[in-house]
């Protein structure tokens, strides 16, 4: 019988308690928690601020108790639609995957729907409320 497995991604950048609500109620929900963290091309172009390079807050994501494994994402673009293929082929024949967002994403706003329904990966919405976030923090709010 396969195992559960949950995938979420975000940069981290830097990571705060409203992350740990996020992995922690991911983590809840399966039997392994799959981390994609953005990588710095994507922070790039997204045009947010860098706190702290990719390798780093792969240290910390991979740190983290919930989280059982941690990649840096692999896309060239702002999603992470290559990475969530990499991991379901690495990693599909032991685990059922869903892809789950936080409380500031939801599966009608996420380009990554087309290819989680491609690949028969089931879809979470709202993993907790958008307590804080790393672009206030960075803005001293």
């Amino acid at each position: 019988m396969k195992k559960k497995a949950i995938i979420v991604s975000g940069y981290f950048n830097p990571i705060h308690k409203g992350h740990l609500e996020y992995f922690n109620n991911a983590k809840s929900l399966a039997d392994e928690l799959f981390v994609i963290v953005n990588s710095d091309l994507q922070r790039s172009l997204k045009g947010s601020k860098e706190f702290q390079k990719e390798d780093e807050r792969l240290i910390i994501v991979s740190n983290i108790k919930a989280v059982d494994n941690a990649i840096i994402s692999i896309d060239q673009d702002r999603t992470v639609c290559a990475s969530i293929t990499h991991l379901v082929k690495e990693y599909g024949d032991d685990y059922d995957f869903a892809f789950a967002n936080g409380g500031d994403q939801n599966n009608n706003s996420i380009p990554e729907v087309p290819t989680c329904k491609e690949l028969g990966v089931a879809l979470i919405d709202g993993l907790g409320d958008k307590i804080q976030s790393s672009s206030w923090l960075l803005k001293g709010k």
